[in-house]
């Protein structure tokens, strides 16, 4: 099973887009979708996720 930083690479390649025509389109910072390619970054502000 791919990981979400997997998932989210392969969008972006699969589209021919770069990590920066991606942020572009979701309306987030390139700096985010490295953080969550690098699954750096938890997707859940809530103190529950991410144990």
């Amino acid at each position: 099973m791919a990981t979400i930083g997997e998932h989210i690479r392969s969008v972006w390649k699969r589209r021919g887009l770069t990590q920066q025509g991606l942020a572009d389109l979701a309306g987030v910072s390139a700096s985010l979708i490295r953080k969550l390619e690098q699954n750096a970054r938890r997707t859940c502000g809530w103190k529950c996720c991410g144990k």
